[in-house]
């Protein structure tokens, strides 16, 4: 996991040497991602962009999770996509498989469903990474059996599905590695608000427990929109979530929206999920407000809304 008495401690080292120096910045780095905190880390990964190195190529990856961390999904996903170009020509596995699975995640956050599947089929036909990065396998066959699902290829999702428990790995520690992620979505699809409510919160809690609290606002972002129009309903555990940026607020920001029944407030919610081209966020936002709109009788902003 991460603590916050980790991250107070890996704040108060320095090395000797530039490599050293930078062995700190990465792990500093990924605690701090791992704790919701980008914009702490984009701070410290704002230069990293060298791949010459093993140690940059790490930095590099991290400085793409500190984007979509932070809210800036769409470039986090170009520069995913940049950098497997570039693992692909230097025949680097590690970091290929890497830059696909955040490919993956911020193409799901923006509506790229059929990108995502593209990517994360790419990554699992590379085999099952190496020691340490199970949380990876199962992720990427939970994210795609949510996907699957979504599309309507049951079965398809079913076998998905089977595989990502068969890992014996519940939680890891970056977004959509989460085992319970096919039920939930399943849930979700048959109409059972309910039941996928209580598995989302309590796989939020066993990441929280763990310290992964980007991990866990993201299952808010990923399973938002899956064939219900309801956000998921209030918790506490969302209120202890303090994730920096705007990848996670926003979506909380709806669910209050709706609570006040407030359509305006959505549709100017949808125009900013449009702006930052999270299409499927955008079109839920204004699908929640024309109905709102419509219960309230205000056909000119029901229709506005629907166009």
């Amino acid at each position: 996991g991460a603590t916050r008495a980790q991250i107070d401690r890996l704040a108060t080292l320095s090395g000797r040497d530039a490599t050293t120096d930078d062995s700190i910045r990465s792990v500093l780095s990924t605690a701090l991602l791992l704790r919701g905190r980008a914009e702490s880390a984009h701070e410290l990964l704002a230069d990293a962009d060298d791949t010459s190195t093993k140690l940059g190529r790490v930095l590099t990856l991290l400085h793409g999770w500190s984007l979509l961390g932070r809210g800036d999904v769409a470039e986090a996903h170009d520069w995913a996509v940049t950098h497997i170009e570039q693992s692909r020509v230097e025949l680097d596995l590690e970091n290929l498989r890497g830059h696909t699975y955040l490919a993956a995640v911020s193409g799901i956050t923006l509506g790229r469903f059929r990108a995502a599947e593209i990517h994360l089929g790419r990554f699992l036909a590379l085999g099952e990474p190496g020691l340490g990065q199970e949380g990876s396998q199962m992720g990427a066959l939970a994210l795609a059996a949510m996907l699957a699902a979504r599309s309507g290829r049951i079965s398809t999702a079913t076998s998905l599905a089977a595989q990502a428990s068969a890992t014996g790995v519940t939680i890891g520690p970056w977004p959509g590695m989460v085992a319970a992620l096919p039920d939930i979505t399943f849930q979700l699809l048959a109409g059972d608000a309910e039941g996928a409510e209580r598995e989302i919160r309590a796989q939020m809690s066993a990441l929280e427990t763990r310290g992964y609290l980007l991990a866990a606002g993201m299952l808010r972002v990923l399973t938002w929109g899956l064939g219900v129009q309801a956000p998921p309903a209030a918790s506490a555990d969302d209120d202890a979530l303090h994730v920096e940026g705007a990848l996670v607020a926003p979506i909380l920001d709806v669910r209050a929206a709706v609570a006040r029944e407030d359509h305006a407030e959505l549709a100017r919610l949808g125009a900013w999920f449009e702006g930052q081209k999270r299409l499927e966020h955008a079109a839920t936002s204004y699908e929640l407000g024309r109905d709102i709109a419509m219960q309230h009788g205000d056909d000119a902003a029901a229709a506005q809304l629907s166009d």
